[in-house]
């Protein structure tokens, strides 16, 4: 049974990664006014620090983002075909990536190099999964070869790959800062 502190813990974590989560989805690549989309960040931190039970939570409120940047804020629809499904398995790959590297979240020196790997890996195979099912189910491009498909959107791998990787970082930075100021509050009383 989990302790009282371990649920405050658990709910500051939700809370902190769906705020990010709502301050960040509604631009993908962000610009000088909008900061950038933090989404597979949330998933994979999510699948490392709180449990596979909080991904349908997670995934529920990307599409509910989603709805009200497309109903109310006018964000394009362009994005929203049949491919849109395949956000739950990109999702689901960087949760289980998350999972998968539990095992480092000691957060020790020799943690960081696996941690940041598992993480480039999942954010990879969260690229290839979103936009190859783009490609095949959005239906924009029939008379557009696989191969030129990559021409074009390869230049979105870099942004998408770095953005993701960023703030897994800057959450890491997060926990360990707030793990230190718990032990020195606990040392000191």
């Amino acid at each position: 049974m989990p302790s009282p502190s371990d649920r405050t813990v658990s709910f500051i974590s939700v809370a902190a990664l769906a705020v990010l989560m709502l301050l960040t989805r509604f631009h993908h690549f962000g610009s000088s006014v909008n900061l950038a989309d933090a989404s597979l960040a949330v998933f994979f931190l999510a699948g490392l620090f709180l449990s596979w039970r909080w991904f349908p939570m997670f995934a529920l409120l990307a599409a509910g983002i989603d709805y009200a940047a497309i109903g109310w804020a006018g964000v394009s629809d362009y994005c929203v075909t049949p491919a849109y499904a395949f956000l739950l398995p990109t999702y689901a790959v960087m949760t289980f990536a998350g999972q998968w590297a539990r095992r480092y979240r000691a957060l020790a020196i020799a943690d960081l190099a696996p941690l940041a790997a598992v993480a480039a890996l999942g954010a990879v195979a969260a690229f290839v999964i979103s936009n190859g099912s783009f490609y095949f189910f959005a239906g924009y491009f029939a008379g557009l070869s696989f191969a030129d498909y990559l021409a074009r959107t390869a230049h979105y791998a870099v942004p998408y790959l770095a953005w993701a990787l960023f703030y897994v970082a800057a959450g890491l930075t997060v926990v360990t800062l707030a793990r230190r100021l718990r032990a020195a509050v606990a040392a000191r009383a």
